[in-house]
């Protein structure tokens, strides 16, 4: 078998060979970033060597055949689309939601106990301690929030300008991990449990990628477009500055490479 499922978690086959006792499997978790891993022996669990990072999902377990089945029955048959989807879907949104806690209708409903309240790790993830409370202040919140002030809200206009900046000028990363962060959701107001596990998930994928890095990992870079874009931007700037060229030469050639005209 190429893939497994054990107590929710999906594996694909890190490395098979023949043991003494049978054929051993070394199988690893199928979320990228996430370390987990078990041994099997002629398809019996023998161990599991590393925990997982997220937590189990019987339900995109059992949404796997179903997409298997639904990417067949496309293939073979003509009718529209969606007629082949919808009968299933909720039946699907139906089992998702029986694994999660009971949905709070009010804020005074919200009770976030146990795995809820921490990280994969086992750290503090959620500190307010009733439903009302919407924000949490300690002397750390209170620290940053007085830096976010001092540094960019109180300072001169002038330290917002971007001509010394190497590296990202914008928060267009951030709308990209906004828009990826609703498509896993898929709807507005969407259960309160889903969007903690969705954030608990994004953590612990960053964690590890922390670690990856300080470790010495490669970075993700950048497409080859923006890259040529800075690049031209850093000469334009030695130039604008050694005199080359003056400030309308400048911001007339930053214009056409940015298409701002």
């Amino acid at each position: 078998m190429a893939n497994a499922q054990v107590a929710g978690y999906r594996y694909c086959v890190k490395t098979r060979k023949q043991g003494r006792d049978g054929e051993l499997v070394y199988w690893k978790c199928t979320e990228m970033d996430c370390p987990g891993t078990v041994n099997t022996t002629d398809n019996l669990v023998t161990r599991f060597p590393k925990d997982h990072n997220h937590p189990p999902s019987h339900a995109d377990i059992k949404a796997k055949p179903f997409l298997s089945h639904l990417s067949e029955k496309a293939r073979t048959c003509l009718d529209p689309l969606p007629t082949l989807y919808y009968p299933c879907k909720s039946s699907l949104y139906r089992q998702r939601n029986s694994e999660l806690p009971r949905q709070p209708l009010t804020r005074q409903d919200i009770d976030l106990q146990g795995e809820w309240r921490e990280t994969s790790t086992g750290q503090n993830f959620v500190l307010s301690e009733d439903g009302d409370t919407i924000l949490t202040y300690d002397a750390h919140v209170t620290s940053f929030n007085d830096y976010v002030t001092e540094q960019w809200v109180d300072r001169e206009p002038e330290r917002w300008n971007h001509f010394s900046t190497v590296g990202p000028r914008t928060t267009n990363h951030l709308e990209g991990w906004h828009h990826k962060l609703n498509n896993q959701l898929n709807k507005d107001h969407s259960n309160l449990f889903l969007i903690i596990q969705k954030l608990q998930n994004t953590q612990a994928a960053t964690e590890i990628r922390l670690i990856q890095y300080a470790a010495g990992g490669k970075r993700k870079t950048c497409k080859l477009k923006y890259r040529n874009i800075d690049n031209t931007l850093t000469q334009l700037k030695e130039r604008l500055q050694q005199g080359q060229i003056n400030i309308h030469q400048y911001t007339d050639a930053v214009s056409h490479l940015l298409k701002l005209g």
